[in-house]
């Protein structure tokens, strides 16, 4: 599938608790693909909006992180939030695959999305 065909997502993950978490979540991760190509490696999403880790409910793996990726991802944030609309926030936290101590977090207690 091309970047272009927004149409499939690449993924999709269902929680039982919060369909509107999902759908903000699911989004989110399907933009930060968009944004970020290749340079993304990996979304991570705790199950409910308010469960958290290092005070954040999504972990975005990235190849490296800067001030492009990083506005990038908070464009994809916005834009998620203001498409599902409701009160539920992304709260992200940013890494790269080499810091261990947030990926072995967030895959005990989330689920991968892309």
């Amino acid at each position: 599938m091309s970047k272009e065909d927004s149409t499939i997502p690449r993924y999709v993950i269902l929680f039982d608790g919060d369909p509107e978490w999902a759908r903000l979540v699911n989004l989110f991760a399907q933009l930060l693909y968009h944004q970020l190509g290749d340079r993304l490696v990996s979304v991570i999403v705790l199950p409910r909006e308010d469960d958290q880790l290092y005070e954040s409910n999504v972990l975005v793996v990235v190849r490296e992180v800067g001030a492009e990726v990083d506005g990038r991802i908070i464009r994809a944030k916005w834009r998620a939030e203001d498409e599902v609309g409701g009160d539920l926030s992304i709260n992200f936290i940013t890494c790269t695959p080499e810091e261990k101590v947030f990926l072995t977090a967030f895959e005990r207690e989330g689920f991968r999305v892309k």
